[in-house]
């Protein structure tokens, strides 16, 4: 049976579904007869497993044509079997199958899983190069040890980190390389040096001498160092022997060229026997290391900006296209074209190369799944609002670094095992054909723009960009952490588990009442000494847990009278300019665009939001996001993402945050909330907390008003982007665990000075909204119709969460059309401002501002309300039983204030 190769193919063959359905339903009956007729006297009959009935049928335990009253459980199958059946699980079912006993335990194991999981996952384990005259011992570990401790190690990632700044470069920094297994990191730049670093304590090693170009790229391994820059020339240093740092970059006798590009070389790599190196003349070189010949010329049609070796295959990044090569025979193996709307600057693979990252000149990340000869796109996240110059691959973790000065940190665990799951669910094939959009998992910014090069290793993510210093993310300080929470839970469970023995010991003793007893009156002595000593523990432990219990209650019924004074624990916002004044907008004064240098009167908190947390009784208020450090006070108080100018629609600006940025870092607060609060606390705060958007009237000014010749037939389809953009934010949002959400309306923008002055506004002879450009209003109000409904329909879905709608340009028109009931004279001209209208240069000062005190406007500028039209808006959101309410229901389906004083059910409650 055991040599029978088809059985035995069969188990490796199929899917592990597939697999377990064939052996309980033929493949397990198969193996019992052959068994029984070659005379092996074998039979199992597993209790509770999914081959019960079919062997029960098949043969009855007690069948004397078998053996009689032989029963058993699985384990007493041959070991190979055995072994054969848990091939078809993976890590996970191995760790849990393991649990059930010794033998599976030791098979579990034993089992090569391990191995060929680890190799895909992250290849060989990298062993140090060993060094003139110290011993090295080998660490006698077995695979299933060194898969959970890489499975360990790759979760601080999502933890507390400290950065090492490098300084040595005197100019920008092009490109960095981290060689984990030497602890060294390799730089080069605009400057012409190749710097070497020690990775652990960031000191510099040793420097090249000046290579006369611009380095573009640099790969190394134990035995090879290779730099390549603007003049086409290969740069390669041999490791010394015994030497601790591997390479001498003094040392002319280890230095060597290598030439046959006739463009700047922009991309290298290295493997055991190879060289790649790619260039802006359009071809890929493979080079021989041991003769260091020319093997082959890969041709392609643009400039190749990226390349990732893997095995027998090279993947490339030419143009907008990414092609694989056989590098073998030299022969295009796949393509995938128009890979991202312009340029594709960088690439990465898996170690088996079945999947490939792409990042592109449009700030997006595409994950492919590679065949032989076709490609289907899993998944992309657009993380970036400027370029993606470089990607770093080690599983689970992609990172990438991009021109708008951030790096994104992906998991792609989740979409491997949506991927996987493909291939037996419809549901989840069509989730995965239709590409789905992933935000990253975490965002790290804060830093000068353009991050040319990013890499990862050893709980360490490297960079370096246009500001001439390399950046080195050490995570080693949360895998210390997270060791230490895992010791702390072993112990207590092993403590819960010493308890409960000790009880289910005296409750054995208690229910033999007559045999304790007799035992007393024995040994009355060690009788009584032994129930004192178990009455003295439990006292001890009820008492401390009494005492826990009552410091918990107060803290928790304190906590809750803070939050309760207000019904909200805080506000977060996320808008355009009618959220922010530019205090959140990066370069503001430089980049301000369409809107005034002074876009509110005075400041922030004249805007319409803070107004509303002021009648919410919020003691704080929220703190604009680049103004905060990321303390705990300072995250509880609440946070601005608004950025004036922010539009819905995703386009290039290295100023304002538009929505999907700001939802990113949205997600990276409620990160630092988990580290800060644990995750219970942390999600009851937020659950607790009011989610305030305020987008569109920047998507209307910046983007669909300057296409004059397309507007009118376009309005619709540009609106139903617009709020299916906002809905899904909301959407996301809730799965955040948010339940309170108010969405504002775009105001009458037609009514703006600006848009009258520009597009003529026309009297309407009534009196109402004199000189508003009334097809403006009507886009505007497409627009808030559809997203009103949208927050409707939205709300009925999801039952357990609060939303409002406010109209806010209904509010407006009402004031519009009665000035004097609310005390305006003027609503036309900007209050700062000159010219026409106010409007020919906006507010660049306050001085510039009217007197408001004797001239009331609506307008503060451009596009902008005057605080005090500000405060009608917030008197009317939050009750409409307001003495001067600007409108009956400005808000639906309640006021503000109602939803501020809800208190929510469950979420299993409908």
């Amino acid at each position: 049976v055991f040599g029978d190769s088809v059985l035995l193919g069969s188990f490796k063959s199929l899917q592990k579904f597939e697999a377990l359905t064939a052996i309980s339903s033929g493949v397990f009956v198969d193996f019992l007869r052959v068994s029984s007729f070659a005379g092996l006297g074998f039979v199992a009959c597993p209790f509770d497993s999914p081959f019960s009935s079919v062997v029960a049928q098949e043969f009855p335990c007690g069948d004397d044509n078998v053996l009689p009253g032989f029963c058993r459980s699985i384990i007493d199958l041959p070991p190979a079997l055995i072994s054969e059946i848990l091939n078809c699980l993976d890590p996970k079912e191995l760790g849990v199958v393991s649990c059930v006993s010794t033998v599976l335990n030791r098979l579990a194991a034993e089992n090569p899983v391990w191995k060929e999981v680890y190799c895909e996952r992250w290849g060989l384990p990298l062993v140090p190069p060993p060094v003139a005259g110290v011993v090295v011992l080998s660490d006698e570990k077995n695979w299933k040890e060194l898969f959970v401790e890489r499975e360990f190690r790759s979760r601080t990632f999502l933890g507390r980190y400290s950065i090492d700044v490098l300084y040595g470069h005197k100019e920008a920094v092009r490109t960095v390389f981290l060689l984990a297994s030497a602890k060294l990191i390799f730089t080069s730049g605009y400057d012409s040096v190749v710097q070497m670093w020690d990775m652990e304590n960031g000191l510099s090693l040793a420097s090249s001498r000046s290579l006369g170009c611009t380095i573009r790229a640099v790969s190394a391994d134990s035995k090879l160092l290779v730099a390549g820059g603007t003049d086409g020339f290969i740069q390669c240093w041999k490791a010394v022997e015994g030497l601790p740092h591997l390479f001498d970059l003094k040392d002319p006798t280890s230095e060597f060229r290598l030439w046959e590009h006739v463009g700047p070389i922009t991309c290298l790599a290295l493997d055991p026997t190879k060289i790649y190196s790619g260039s802006w003349d359009m071809n890929i070189r493979v080079w021989d290391r041991s003769s260091l010949k020319c093997l082959q010329v890969l041709s392609h049609e643009d400039w190749v900006w990226s390349l990732v070796p893997q095995g027998t295959t090279v993947a490339a990044a030419s143009g907008s296209d990414v092609y694989v090569w056989d590098t073998r025979r030299g022969t295009l193996l796949n393509v995938v074209t128009q890979a991202h709307a312009g340029n594709v600057f960088a690439i990465a693979r898996s170690h088996m190369g079945d999947l490939l990252f792409t990042g592109g000149e449009d700030g997006a990340i595409h994950m492919y799944e590679m065949g032989n000869t076709d490609s289907s796109k899993i998944a992309s996240w657009v993380a970036h609002s400027g370029p993606v110059y470089s990607l770093a691959f080690e599983f689970p973790w992609l990172v990438s670094s991009s021109g708008d000065g951030k790096m994104a940190l992906i998991d792609v665990r989740k979409l491997l095992r949506l991927a996987k799951r493909a291939k037996f669910s419809l549901r989840a094939r069509k989730v995965v054909e239709s590409s789905i959009v992933e935000p990253p998992q975490r965002m790290l910014h804060g830093f000068g723009p353009d991050l040319f090069s990013v890499d990862i290793g050893a709980d360490r993510i490297v960079c370096g960009g246009e500001e001439g210093v390399v950046r080195i993310w050490n995570f080693s300080d949360a895998l210390e952490t997270e060791r230490r929470v895992r010791a702390l839970r072993g112990m207590r469970s092993e403590q819960r588990m010493r308890r409960r023995k000790i009880q289910v010991e005296m409750g054995s003793k208690n229910s033999r009442a007559g045999q304790c007893s007799v035992a007393a009156s024995k040994n009355s002595v060690n009788g009584d000494l032994n129930v004192v000593w178990h009455s003295k523990r439990g006292i001890k432990e009820v008492a401390a847990f009494m005492i826990i219990f009552w410091i918990l209650a107060l803290v928790a019924v304190r906590a809750q009278a803070a939050t309760s004074a207000s019904g909200v624990s805080a506000m977060f916002i996320m808008g355009d300019s009618s959220v922010d004044c530019g205090e959140n907008t990066l370069f503001y004064p430089l980049l301000h665009r369409n809107l005034s240098l002074l876009p509110c009167q005075g400041s922030q908190t004249s805007l319409l939001p803070y107004l509303l947390a002021e009648k919410m009784g919020l003691s704080n208020r929220p703190l604009p996001f680049y103004r905060q450090n990321g303390t705990i006070q300072q995250l509880t108080s609440g946070i601005n993402y608004g950025s004036a100018g922010a539009t819905i629609m995703n386009i290039d600006s290295q100023s304002h945050q538009c929505l999907t940025q700001q939802l990113r870092q949205v997600f990276e607060t409620f990160q630092l909330l988990d580290l800060h609060l644990g995750q219970d606390s942390a999600q009851t705060f937020i659950n607790s907390s009011i989610f305030y958007l305020s987008f569109g009237k920047d998507d209307y000014v910046d983007i669909f008003l300057a296409e004059n010749t397309t507007r009118t037939t376009r309005s619709r389809e540009f609106a139903e982007v617009l709020v299916h953009q906002v809905v899904m934010v909301v959407r996301r949002l809730y799965e955040g665990n948010v339940r309170k959400i108010i969405c504002m309306g775009i105001l009458p923008v037609g009514c703006a000075p600006k848009t009258v002055w520009e597009l003529g506004g026309e009297k309407n002879g009534s009196g109402m909204a004199d000189g508003c450009v009334e097809e403006v209003n009507e886009l505007v109000l497409e627009y808030n119709k559809m997203l009103g409904d949208g927050i409707v329909e939205l709300q009925k879905e999801l039952f357990d969460a609060e939303m409002v709608f406010c109209d806010v340009y209904l509010g407006v028109m009402e004031i519009l059309a009665n000035p004097a009931k609310y005390g305006f004279e003027d609503t036309e001209n900007a209050c700062c401002g000159l010219g026409m209208h106010g409007v020919v240069i906006g507010c660049l000062s306050e001085e510039m501002a009217c007197n408001l005190s004797s001239s009331p406007h609506v307008w503060w500028d451009l596009y902008n309300p005057t605080q005090r039209v500000n405060s009608v808006l917030a008197d009317s959101a939050w009750s409409v039983d307001q003495e001067h309410s600007a409108a009956t229901s400005i808000c639906h389906p309640t006021a503000v204030k109602n939803l501020v004083e809800t208190s929510l059910l469950p979420p299993h409650v409908p």
